[in-house]
Formats: structure tokens, sequence, C-alpha cells
């Protein structure tokens, strides 16, 4: 890393291991604020993540831009520009995306500072020879190939049998010397890459834990009337919406506006009118209030089915355009992607309310 620039890479642990610009720091969207606040607001900083189609590294400027820091700047064609343009990185570089074209977004803001791949290249004083123009198919990096087991041992043995001549005790375990002067059957060495993919990955649904969490404790709010007042379906519907939009409804006002922020990457309300954004978290605790005190039923469900469908078509829209798009759902507190889990939320709380409507109808 430049002693006078810090690089900060917003991804997530996986892909920063993957594959990142050389003396980049890892920092994700949650901790950056945390880990910002130590920093002197004098240093200039740079901060990306994958492509142009990820918001984060415009995110991460917004956070640093309103702790005060002036020399912030975004590198928005991310880690897959700057290795399609065969620059140095670190890591595997295994990721499909990083293959994938690099296209700018219609949606770009012009408030954020950025930097280009040349002046970030100039900055880290990268060797202009070190950057081939790149071709239109993106330069792939080809894997070393692992040195043969009896080169390995062979070597091992050539380092033991230098320092016992130098009367230096050998850096090298018992076990390996004996396997390198023939004792017992030397074992296979796997490559790293291979031990890495080994070792236990956290399961893709660990991400959702914290919306799962949240998700019980819902059910567990509107079941608790059940028990004092025996169970009508009924008012346990009423609970159960007004239990969901009070819990999420909190969790997004917590942290409004980075909420705000990731709202209006996909839904398509709040990507043109930005203040309902900001207004959305107080709306579902209106509505929390109107399901715990059955006030206006009707037209409380009516309300409801429509703010969740509008809702829904910004998830499969979000879902469905292959960005990295980050939840909102629960206020930006956690980092959880768009998926089908969060689109099942939405199905959910719509067909609940399409259901309290047709009942409230037959009455």
């Amino acid at each position: 890393m430049n002693n006078k620039i810090l690089l900060i890479n917003v991804l997530s642990k996986e892909s920063f291991e993957d594959c990142h610009i050389p003396g980049s720091v890892n920092v994700s969207l949650n901790n950056l604020k945390r880990y910002a606040e130590k920093l002197d607001r004098n240093i200039e900083i740079i901060v990306y993540c994958a492509s142009y189609q990820c918001s984060a590294s415009r995110q991460a400027w917004q956070i640093l831009d309103e702790l005060g820091f002036e020399k912030v700047k975004a590198y928005e064609g991310g880690i897959r520009e700057w290795y399609q343009h065969g620059l140095p990185v670190e890591g595997v570089c295994k990721a499909e995306f990083l293959n994938e074209l690099n296209l700018r977004t219609e949606t770009e803001d012009e408030n954020v500072k950025k930097i280009s791949t040349k002046e970030l290249q100039n900055k880290l004083a990268v060797p202009t020879e070190a950057a081939p123009t790149p071709t239109v198919e993106p330069v792939t990096s080809v894997p070393k190939e692992p040195m043969p087991i009896e080169a390995q041992e062979e070597e091992l043995l050539k380092k033991a049998e230098f320092e016992a001549q130098k009367k230096i005790k050998p850096r090298i375990s018992k076990p390996t010397l004996r396997r390198a002067q023939g004792e017992g059957k030397p074992k296979e060495v796997k490559p790293k890459e291979e031990m890495k993919k080994e070792k236990a990955v956290q399961p893709e649904l660990m991400k959702y834990v914290p919306l799962i969490i949240a998700f019980l404790l819902t059910l567990g709010l509107s079941t608790i009337r059940q028990f004092i007042y025996g169970y009508n379906p009924m008012l346990w519907s009423n609970d159960f919406m007004g239990s969901f939009f009070a819990v999420f409804g909190l969790l997004k006002i917590f942290n409004l506006k980075t909420f705000a922020h990731l709202f209006s990457e996909y839904d398509i309300i709040a990507q043109r009118i930005i203040i309902y954004a900001y207004l959305y978290p107080f709306i579902e605790l209106i509505l929390s209030a109107l399901f715990f005190l059955q006030i206006y039923p009707l037209a409380t469900n009516i309300f409801t089915f429509i703010l969740m469908t509008i809702s829904l078509i910004g998830v499969i829209t979000g879902y469905l355009s292959g960005k990295m798009i980050t939840c909102a759902c629960m206020g930006g507190l956690f980092e959880l992607p768009l998926s089908y889990i969060t689109i099942f939320e939405d199905v959910l709380m719509a067909t609940m309310s399409l259901v309290m409507i047709f009942i409230h109808l037959q009455k």
C-alpha cells in the first residue's frame, strides 16, 4: 500500500481473499464507520468494490464523506476493471465475475468523487509496462503448477544437509526429514488452492441468520396474545403483520440514511423519489399501529397489499438484474444480498393482506 494512500476493499471476506489490489485492506460497509473513526481525516482514501454494477463503493464514499474525509474517491471500475487491465493483483482470482463485461451504469451519482484506472495506477506508481492494453478477451491468470512431491522432498533434504554442515539445527520437522531420507511413504502434498477449498466454508444460509431471527421474533410476538385470549386466526394475522412492520420498521430507523440509500438502489419509487425511502420505515410503523389497534382494517390491508406489491416488483427486478445489490430490509445493519428469501418476505406479506381483504369483504 502506498504510504500516502489507503486502499479499502468493501467486498466480502471471501471476495477479497479471492482477488484484490495489492496493499488493500478489507472493511465491510457495516464496519466502515467504526474503522474510519480511528483514521486521520487528512489521509487520502480510495474505496472500491467489484465493478460499475456494484454500488458498495459509492455507499462507502458517502459514509466517509459524511464523516468529514475530504480526500476520498471511489474507484467504480472495481477489481474487475483493474484485473482486466492486467494490473497487479493478489489472490487466485477465480471468481467468474472478473471475466464478465464491465459496463457503466446509467444511475451513477454525480456527487461522488471518482478516480479512473489510469489515475489510480499513477497514484500507486504501478509501472506502465505492467498494464498492457486489454484485449477483447479479459486477461486471465494461469495458476502455477505445484512442485512435484519428489522435488519438494529433495529440496527439503538439501536444506537439511546444508544446515547440518553449518552446525545449525535444521528448521525442518523430524517426520518430514525421515520421509526425505526414505523412511516411510511420503504423503501427498496438496496445493494451497486445493487446501483452501477443503476448509469449511460458511453456508450461504448463514448470511440470512439475522433475517431469520427477526422473522422468528415477529412470529413470537404475534403468538403471545394467543396464549392470553385463545387462538383466533384473525387476531393472530393482525398481530403478525403488526409485529412484522414494528420489528423491521425499527431496524430501518436505527440506520435511516444507509437504509434510504440501499432502498433507492432497487425500489421503483425510491429510485425516482428519494424522500419515499426516508418515509418508508415510518409508513411501516404506522401500519404496525393500525394492525395492532385494528383501526380501518379493510383500508389498512388494501394499502399493505399495494405497498408490498410495489416493494416486491423492485426486489424481483433487482434480483434478476444480476447486480450485487444489498437488501435494505434490515436497514443496512446487516449485509444481506437480495435473494429468493427477501422475495419470499414480500410475497408472504402481500398474500396475507390479500386474504384479509377477502375476509373483510365477505363480512
